[in-house]
């Protein structure tokens, strides 16, 4: 949940100013995918090591997401290992590449969730509004924003009985370019997010979950060098020590899409990162 909903607040804080209305949307919100795509298809493989080499298993489908020509409609079905379907996903966006509204189908086609964002005279984001699959709410959140408009200063989330279960409060670092985010939880548990803001297209961001104790839960550190991103993510015992160390290595086209995302473990005995799978997506665009 903490990763798609940063992914969101990122998206939104630049909508203003990155997105431009044209006939064919080709940024949009919370999609990590980019420009005039018609459809993805998205394999994994397992790596196992035989005879000293790692070896990948045999491609396994997971997810095939298609795009509407004018990139406002986004559909993505989810495979299970035996090749049936689990799931559906629908997102729809309007001509600013906004999320307007998002649905969630089970296996047997009957909506289970759905989202709809409402916006403000300008285009911006105010209230994301999550709906059980016969309409009652589930979450509501609603961002506040600055005076000037341009940035999001807080966003209050709310089950469905209207109690307040989250607060995310921004903070700017003006003279070092980094937008920082605090995350209020119930019983205590709080996270720190740091996006660096000196590229014309932030993916270095830095994630510090946090125990009531104030010690640090876990950790998640995002480096960028095109065509290339590499996260580490490290979650800790309570006296500091390692409890699991992974890191996705992520190679992109020329578009700036992953085509290849490897999850490697730490080994603790020999300090190695070790391979565990690897998700392959092949791109077609139109």
């Amino acid at each position: 949940m903490s990763k798609h909903f940063f992914a969101l607040i990122f998206s939104f804080l630049f909508a203003s100013l990155t997105y431009s209305q044209t006939s064919t949307v080709l940024i949009r919100d919370g999609d990590d995918f980019r420009g005039s795509i018609r459809s993805i298809k998205s394999e994994t493989v397992v790596v196992s090591r035989q005879n000293g080499e790692y070896i990948e298993s045999q491609r396994v489908l997971t997810h095939i997401r298609n795009y509407s020509s004018d990139g406002r409609e986004c559909e993505t079905i989810t495979y299970a290992p035996d090749g049936s379907q689990q799931k559906r996903e629908v997102q729809v966006y309007n001509e600013m590449g906004k999320l307007v509204e998002w649905n969630s189908y089970d296996a047997d086609g009957l909506l289970v969730r759905r989202k709809l964002n409402s916006f403000d005279e300008g285009g911006r984001i105010t209230q994301e509004t999550t709906l059980n699959g016969d309409g009652t709410v589930q979450q509501r959140k609603v961002l506040i924003w600055s005076s000037t408009k341009d940035k999001i200063l807080e966003i209050d989330t709310y089950d469905g009985e209207g109690l307040q279960i989250r607060k995310d409060v921004s903070r700017y670092d003006n003279r070092n370019k980094k937008l920082i985010w605090l995350t209020e939880e119930p019983s205590q548990k709080r996270s720190k997010q740091t996006f660096d803001l000196n590229s014309s297209e932030p993916r270095l961001q830095e994630y510090v979950g946090y125990n009531a104790n104030g010690s640090a839960a876990s950790t998640h550190v995002s480096s960028n060098t095109a065509p290339v991103q590499q996260i580490e993510k490290t979650n800790y015992n309570e006296d500091g020590s390692v409890q699991i160390k992974l890191t996705e290595h992520r190679e992109f086209d020329s578009h700036q899409n992953r085509i290849k995302v490897s999850h490697l473990k730490l080994n603790k005995d020999s300090g190695v990162l070790e391979p565990l799978y690897i998700t392959y997506n092949t791109i077609s665009y139109y």
